[in-house]
């Protein structure tokens, strides 16, 4: 019921709602973390767009890191409690690659396309990732995958990201 509250009010007094629903569950109505987590990564979200009208800065303001690991936190929760959901395990790995948690964000994405192994747009972010890591031959792995899996990419910027591998004598595969 508080969670149902919560989706029919705003920031902050959802949050209140999430939260309570949260710890009269005693921790494991995981859907009361998700929610908290979905709502902080939309405040983000705003705070960042408002943040590029105001600058050109990259960099993430306070207020928006903070909102970004708060929705880690609560999205961490709620997949401690019911890990099978992959839309959350996709939501953290798009935190934490905001956050620049190249590692933990592997490790998300990983998570998702080994439950949907036909998600694209996971595989394209692993394959972003390792690129970020330095290390093009498992970024062209990816990037292979993931036009396997999603012909309704985006393939110019898929072919701009596999030239950026130059992985040396390496065949682009396509199936």
């Amino acid at each position: 019921m508080l969670c149902a509250l919560g989706d029919l009010t705003s920031a902050p007094e959802s949050t209140r709602h999430f939260t309570e629903a949260w710890e009269l569950s005693g921790g494991r109505y995981s859907r009361a973390k998700r929610s908290i987590g979905r709502e902080a990564f939309a405040l983000a979200n705003a705070c960042q767009a408002k943040e590029a009208r105001k600058s050109d800065a990259e960099l993430l303001s306070s207020e928006t890191r903070g909102h970004l690991e708060t929705a880690e936190g609560a999205l961490s929760a709620a997949l401690s409690v019911h890990p099978s959901v992959t839309s959350d395990w996709f939501l953290l790995g798009t935190v934490r690659m905001r956050l620049e948690k190249w590692a933990d964000s592997l490790a998300a994405f990983s998570t998702v396309v080994a439950h949907l192994h036909d998600s694209g747009d996971a595989w394209g972010n692993i394959g972003a990732i390792h690129l970020r890591l330095g290390r093009p031959d498992l970024a062209l792995s990816a990037f292979n995958e993931g036009l396997k899996a999603s012909r309704e990419c985006n393939l110019p910027f898929i072919f701009n990201l596999i030239s950026k591998c130059s992985c040396g004598s390496h065949l682009v595969y396509i199936l």
